[in-house]
């Protein structure tokens, strides 16, 4: 790890700490903990932003270090980055102008979430924070129901999920230790999260279902409680169905984005052999295993031509039977 800690600090030298990062938990506990061990260094300036997932098509990169937002998610590199990735590319990385990835390190072990990574790279011992790595692990795996804090914190994310002052906030809070603090935070958002549970059987209510396999159904994003309770919707659905696909529907009845779920299906392959049809068109997206989601930066998709997207889908469900 001697080699890589000296990459990375040669880098930040030269071109400064700018962090562009994926605004989800281990995006933000990640980044924090990168900012907390260049400050033991003596290296106190940074710039920090977690861009909205319809900007990061439109960024320019140059000199950053870059968490969790692989290339396939559009962005253009001016000059040489450095990525810190645990999807398409597990581990640390420079990315060339052409978007070329040429790892530094890559891990085979599997990596709970990037905060973990970074928390290896940099080869610190901190419990408060391996307590607080543990909690997002639970989050980023999709498993945060599975014990109480993580199903906290998910829900104080949730509740703010489109809070850029949240994200700030949270991570400004972690790189100075305020942890007390910080779960004071936690639990006033999460019990506005617990407020939105009404609208959760809305959402269900509305699914359209195909060929007993595919959940559709969609929530209203000028609607704050909706944007807050569509997720655990998608949790209900999931439980029954092999695929389920809720629409984020803007106020004039287009799409702004797709949430694909699946406990059963790889969401990630479908959305790639998906994507593989709709790029040229300026449609972008990406995902895990579990979880992903294709955003509609350029290509406006209107509500009512939903179910052509959804055909697609339904031909990738066939494709991987018969594989």
């Amino acid at each position: 790890m001697e080699s890589v800690k000296k990459t990375l600090l040669h880098f930040i030298k030269e071109n400064g700490l700018n962090i562009v990062s994926d605004g989800d938990w281990d995006g933000i506990v990640g980044s924090a903990i990168l900012v907390k061990w260049c400050r033991k260094l003596g290296m106190n300036k940074y710039s920090i932003d977690f861009p909205h997932p319809r900007k990061v098509p439109l960024l320019t990169l140059s000199g950053n270090i870059v968490i969790e937002l692989s290339p396939s998610r559009g962005y253009k590199v001016e000059s040489r980055c450095i990525l810190f990735d645990h999807h398409n590319f597990n581990g640390v990385a420079f990315l060339e102008k052409d978007n070329k990835i040429v790892p530094i390190i890559e891990y085979k072990e599997d990596i709970g979430s990037i905060a973990e990574l970074i928390y290896h790279v940099l080869e610190i011992h901190d419990e408060k924070l391996e307590k607080l790595i543990n909690i997002i692990n639970y989050i980023d795996q999709g498993k945060s129901k599975e014990i109480k804090e993580a199903w906290r914190y998910h829900k104080a994310y949730l509740a703010n999920i489109d809070s850029q002052g949240f994200r700030l906030k949270i991570f400004k809070l972690i790189i100075d230790e305020k942890y007390e603090e910080l779960e004071t935070i936690i639990q006033e958002a999460a019990k506005i999260y617990d407020k939105a549970q009404e609208y959760v059987e809305k959402i269900v209510a509305r699914s359209t279902i195909i060929d007993d396999r595919i959940a559709v159904s969609w929530y209203n994003v000028d609607v704050k409680f909706e944007k807050i309770a569509f997720r655990e919707a998608m949790f209900k659905l999931e439980e029954k169905y092999d695929l389920v696909i809720i629409a984020a529907k803007r106020s004039d009845n287009t799409i702004e984005r797709l949430h694909l779920g699946s406990y059963k299906l790889d969401v990630g392959k479908i959305i790639e052999q998906t994507l593989n049809i709709l790029k040229k068109e300026g449609v972008k997206g990406g995902g895990k295993r579990t979880a992903g989601g294709i955003q509609f930066p350029i290509l406006t998709i209107r509500f009512d031509d939903l179910d052509k997207l959804i055909n697609m889908f339904d031909q990738e469900l066939n494709k991987l039977d018969t594989e």
